[in-house]
């Protein structure tokens, strides 16, 4: 199991790494979900129940509209994440999230490139 040491708005701290992930979006602007699943393979019942405790405690910390729902079986964690709110709202958690997942992976460099390579200069709605 990879453990990351990150640097959070709050603190510095130590993050167990998903073995995979898996995100759905669905909804309109108004009224939208987000269901995050984290799977932890590989990690005793025990580690399991700690990670998932730490994980709950620390987005509830931050967040009031989510549910987090985990399960361990047959050597697997999973640990659901479901948030409810507009769609600025999610994307603003799933952005959080990547750059989160981008850090593990890429230079701090690197990643600002990646979003330097896209700009957004304005949007409306057609009618």
């Amino acid at each position: 199991m990879k453990i990351g040491r990150v640097l959070t708005m709050r603190e510095i701290e130590n993050l167990s790494i998903p073995d995979e992930f898996l995100i759905e979006m669905k909804g309109n602007d108004s009224d939208s979900e987000l269901v995050y699943t984290e799977y932890y393979k590989d990690s005793s019942e025990e580690h399991f129940k700690e990670i998932s405790g730490e994980t709950k405690k620390d987005i509830l910390s931050i967040k009031d509209n989510v549910e987090i729902n985990y399960n361990y079986k047959d050597g697997i964690g999973t640990i659901t994440i479901k948030q409810k709110g507009t769609r600025a709202e999610l994307l603003l958690s799933l952005f959080q999230e990547i750059l989160l997942q981008l850090g593990f992976y890429y230079e701090n460099s690197d990643i600002k490139e990646f979003f330097d390579y896209v700009k957004v200069y304005e949007s409306w709605e057609e009618k």
